[in-house]
C-alpha cells in the first residue's frame, strides 16, 4: 500500500483537493508492475505547511511503499511511478517545480525520483 504525501500545495478548495486526490490515485493504477487497486490500497495525504513562503512553487511528492523494495521491483520501476506521480500534479499545477521521491521503508536507497520544472522556469 502507498502512502502519498504532497507538501507545499497552495491553498485548495476541498473540490480542488479531490481533484487532486482523484489524479494522484487515477496515476497510481495506470503505472505496470505494482497492481494498486486504486483508493481501497492508496492513501494519500496533504498536509499542512508551517511556512508559506514557496507554497505553491515548489511541491514535494513523498511516496512511500513496501512494493517499492529492491527485492520486489527495480529502478525503472521506481522511477515510473514517481514520474505518474508528478505527472498527476503537474496537471493541476503546470506553472510549479515538482518533484517525487518514491522508496521503499526498508531501504531510502533505492529510490525512484523524478522532476518537473515549467518551461518558463527554464533558463
Amino acid at each position: 500500500m502507498p502512502v502519498i504525501k504532497v507538501w507545499c500545495l497552495p491553498p485548495q478548495s476541498e473540490e480542488q483537493l479531490k481533484a487532486l486526490f482523484d489524479s494522484i490515485i487515477a496515476a497510481t493504477v495506470s503505472v505496470r508492475g505494482f497492481n494498486f487497486k486504486g483508493m481501497t490500497d492508496t492513501t494519500v495525504l496533504f498536509p499542512s505547511d508551517m511556512m508559506s513562503f514557496g507554497i505553491g512553487t515548489d511541491i514535494c511528492i513523498e511516496a512511500g511503499s513496501q512494493a517499492f523494495a529492491p527485492s520486489k521491483v527495480g529502478q525503472e520501476e521506481r522511477n515510473a511511478f514517481a514520474q505518474a506521480m508528478v505527472g498527476a500534479v503537474a496537471k493541476h499545477f503546470p506553472k510549479a517545480k515538482i518533484e517525487c521521491i518514491a522508496f521503499s521503508y526498508n531501504s531510502g536507497v533505492d529510490c525512484g525520483v523524478a522532476h518537473y520544472e515549467p518551461e518558463s522556469n527554464l533558463s
